[in-house]
């Protein structure tokens, strides 16, 4: 899944949110494991709102005190808010302002890189939740961000168990 395809479910797109059974995980240095399911959804956007509770809930609980870290406020004036978004991230403006829920806009401010620095979108492998896909026969990412260097050892995503055959 492209990152446009997240933003269109984080925002509640009409036709961007999959249903089936959806499985957010969470890379944790500090478990033996490491590899941390947040919990199980039946729908896409169901595992990105398991991921920003996380994301929520890791960074101290404080919603507002995580916006403002992020000094960001997407009900601005679109002119500001198109200031402040980075230079690459300006194509993003017009769906992340349609992300109403202020914990899903953490979640994609989160995933450009705002909060901790940059991530790299992918679809197929990760650094670091690699063995997630393993670990949940027949699972398959939908999409895994990792962090990029030197920002190591932070990663989440969302994988997807095949529809049964009936």
């Amino acid at each position: 899944m492209e990152f446009d395809g997240i933003l269109a479910c984080l925002a509640g797109s009409p036709g961007s949110d999959g249903q089936g059974r959806y499985v957010a995980v969470d890379y944790r240095c500090d478990l033996e494991d490491e590899v941390y399911v947040v919990g199980e959804s039946a729908s896409l956007s169901g595992a990105l709102d398991l991921l920003a509770a996380n994301l929520v809930e890791e960074c101290g609980g404080d919603l507002d005190a995580l916006i403002e870290a992020c000094h960001c406020d997407a009900d601005e004036d679109e002119q500001a808010y198109e200031r402040w978004l980075s230079e690459a991230d300006r194509p993003y403006a017009g769906a992340l302002r349609a992300i109403t829920s202020r914990t899903r806009r953490l979640l994609a401010y989160y995933f450009l890189g705002y909060l901790n620095g940059p991530f790299t979108l992918r679809t197929t492998d990760s650094t670091y939740l690699g063995d997630a896909a393993g670990r949940l026969p027949g699972a398959e990412f939908v999409f895994v961000v990792d962090a990029a260097p030197p920002h190591q050892e932070e990663a989440c995503g969302v994988l997807e168990w095949p529809r049964a055959s009936g």
